[in-house]
């Protein structure tokens, strides 16, 4: 199926990949631990920007995330990214 998508799609089925090969019980969610040792791994310098915004504090949820959660925290953590790097003002 891989060779039918497009490379955006291939993009979001390795986020996919990253996010089960972090994932130890083998199931659809990322323990908190599981979830941290995720970002800290795969997206450094993305968490690096994020450490005194707001977003930070959803980092720290004593929780479980699904893939649609963690994808949509790793979205999130991007703009983050984006917009200090083009110099666009954070919104809080």
């Amino acid at each position: 199926m891989d060779q039918q998508l497009t490379p955006s799609e291939c993009n979001i089925m390795m986020l996919y990949r990253i996010f089960d090969n972090y994932t130890v019980r083998k199931v659809a969610e990322l323990t908190e631990k599981e979830f941290k040792q995720l970002v800290r791994s795969e997206f450094p310098y993305f968490l690096k920007d994020i450490l005194d915004r707001p977003l930070n504090r959803l980092l720290n949820e004593p929780k479980d995330h699904s893939f649609e959660e963690a994808l949509d925290m790793i979205g999130r953590i991007g703009m983050v990214y984006y917009k200090k790097m083009n110099n666009i003002a954070f919104e809080h």
